[in-house]
């Protein structure tokens, strides 16, 4: 394939997150420099599309007890939902599919295992995405790439997060225009944070621990809603500072990166176990809501001082304060945004709005040009691609 044919690549990115609510879906036309980096990314038109009635709950009992039988079937269930939410993009933005010249499906996890096992000999991890994306190749008769967790593993990765990618360009290019470092802070059902070294043009990025999720998984069981809408059930409960000292304990939140984690780890067996350590402490739904809170900020505190502030030393000078830009649905939490600033005191936090990202990615503008709001890791994956693209010939990462 001839590089200038890649001036402007026409792609689709598919992911479902931790929330297993639906699929978010974004449909981009990349531009490439001269040298044949990545210019700029161009959103033609964005969506959320929700699973249907029932499935995220059967989603959730699959990922925590399912049988191989059906982890089979809803594998290819989701790889015809995920090209359904590829073709209604595409008529949305009246846009053929046979224009398109990939799709980078992320999948929907349902299984993450970054720590090394040892099986037969050998040392493994492991990672499960299911939405097949032979199914949407198929389906929607475009080259479709996927497994990108799995290839970060069989290179030594974490699997997760794959944001730091993207926040690379981002950063890089933030850094020349400001003369300021930065970090993106993303606070979805588990949180991670990447940070940018302008000096050694390096970027580190990590998961820290629970975003949203116990706080939501909480809510749910607690409230019969699905989240903390802006924080309110927070501000009415009191922490329980010998609950907080006790789930600190955790050895992960204070484990050096490269690390990952997901629900296996934070999801219905923590919950649960919670609400028992919250039983007989005696806590009301408020408190429970208000120390679950407070173990996300805390928890992402620890991870700041321990392993970001001493690179932002390295870096920070008397002019130009760091800044973290937070992005993801933890934005909405006023209770936790407070907590945070109030935490974290030797930078300026924002959001993402200010770099022109919305942090939710819910709404996209159509003729658009550069970075613009789209869910982040939708661009990692197809910037990703498009990277593969120049370095092959078309075809070989099926």
């Amino acid at each position: 394939m001839a590089e200038d044919n890649l001036s402007d690549t026409l792609s689709i990115g598919l992911i479902s997150g931790t929330s297993m609510d639906g699929i978010d879906v974004c449909i981009v036309k990349i531009s490439s420099a001269s040298d044949g980096s990545i210019d700029g990314v161009q959103v033609i038109g964005f969506d959320t599309y929700a699973y249907p009635d029932g499935l995220t709950e059967k989603l959730m009992e699959v990922s925590d007890h399912g049988t191989v039988y059906e982890i089979c079937l809803y594998n290819v269930l989701l790889g015809k939902l995920f090209a359904e939410a590829a073709k209604k993009i595409s008529a949305k933005c009246g846009i053929s599919l046979k224009s398109v010249q990939v799709i980078g499906s992320h999948g929907q996890t349902i299984h993450h295992i970054p720590d090394t096992q040892s099986l037969f000999g050998h040392q493994v991890t492991g990672t499960f995405q299911i939405g097949d994306p032979s199914v949407i190749a198929n389906e929607c008769q475009v080259t479709t790439v996927g497994d990108f967790r799995v290839a970060d593993m069989s290179v030594g990765g974490q699997g997760a997060p794959l944001v730091p990618y993207l926040d690379r360009i981002l950063l890089r290019k933030y850094y020349r225009n400001t003369g300021r470092n930065a970090m993106f802070l993303n606070i979805g059902g588990i949180s991670n944070i990447t940070v940018h070294i302008p000096t050694v043009d390096k970027v580190i990025g990590f998961d820290c621990g629970p975003g949203n999720m116990i706080i939501d998984g909480l809510m749910q069981r607690l409230f019969s809603k699905p989240y903390d809408c802006g924080g309110k059930h927070a501000e009415q409960g009191e922490v329980s500072q010998n609950l907080i000292e006790r789930l600190l304990k955790d050895e992960f939140y204070s484990k050096p990166p490269p690390k990952s984690t997901g629900r296996e780890v934070f999801g219905r067996d923590f919950v649960t176990s919670f609400l028992e350590m919250a039983t007989i402490d005696k806590l009301s739904s408020e408190d429970c809501i208000a120390t679950a809170t407070e173990l996300t900020a805390q928890v992402l505190c620890m991870n700041y001082n321990l392993h970001i502030r001493p690179l932002l030393q390295y870096e920070q000078n008397s002019v130009n304060t760091p800044i973290l830009f937070i992005s993801g649905g933890g934005v909405y939490n006023c209770y936790l945004i407070r907590r945070l600033k109030e935490l974290i005191t030797d930078c300026n936090i924002d959001t993402t709005m200010n770099l022109n990202i919305d942090p939710k990615a819910k709404e996209v503008k159509s003729q658009v040009v550069l970075v613009q709001p789209v869910k982040p890791v939708l661009l990692v994956m197809l910037c990703y691609i498009f990277d593969l693209i120049l370095q092959d010939p078309p075809g070989t990462h099926m």
